[in-house]
């Protein structure tokens, strides 16, 4: 299994960081040990659970449910006010963990499927490890891979992440194009596959 924490909200990057998990696990079952949004708002916590239950991420655990809600740091994240009242993003929480549970014996086992070649982004450690031209892959610039993501799958295409070796290993046939962004270098091997895809 592969367990990762996440803290942002909805699907430009929530969904970016899962589907790039699920690109590389080879297989294995993507674990959420610790779960929140650096939001109040309800639509947002619902967004982004039901969103990594509809890519079939497992095992979300939320975190700040009643972990001091009286410090400050922590106010942001927690489910209940200091007076351990529910906030309002509590309910959206609590409705979708019922359903959640009333799904699971359906949901647990279920693996996602791509109904049609998605679009891959290609990632290499050694290009985003590199100095970059803009503010950095978090960033909000209008070529960083997030707003990239957020674009394609806003305009409905379905977005998995391609590696140098998953090229070499012959995965260019279940995608139906690459997204290149910000990349200087190719391997040889990843170089000459590609070119000989898109010939």
């Amino acid at each position: 299994e592969i367990g990762m924490d996440s803290y942002s909200t909805a699907d430009s990057f929530c969904g970016c960081d899962l589907d790039y998990l699920i690109s590389v696990s080879g297989g294995r079952r993507v674990m959420n040990n610790e779960f929140n949004v650096h939001s109040q708002d309800p639509r947002h916590m619902a967004q982004s659970y039901w969103g990594q239950v509809g890519k079939g991420v497992k095992g979300i655990c939320t975190w700040c449910f009643s972990e001091a809600p009286n410090l400050w740091m922590y106010y942001m994240w927690a489910l209940l006010e200091p007076d351990y009242t529910p906030r309002d993003k509590l309910a959206p929480l609590a409705d979708a963990n019922h359903e959640i549970h009333r799904l699971e014996r359906v949901l647990a086992p279920a693996v996602p499927k791509s109904f049609v070649k998605p679009i891959a982004m290609y990632y290499s450690r050694m290009d985003l490890s590199l100095p970059q031209t803009t503010l950095g892959v978090y960033s909000s610039a209008i070529n960083s891979p997030y707003r990239i993501y957020a674009v394609l799958r806003g305009l409905g295409y379905q977005v998995r992440w391609i590696t140098p070796r998953q090229i070499e290993a012959g995965q260019l046939k279940d995608v139906g194009a690459v997204v290149m962004v910000g990349v200087k270098y190719v391997p040889a091997r990843a170089a000459a596959t590609l070119a000989q895809w898109v010939k």
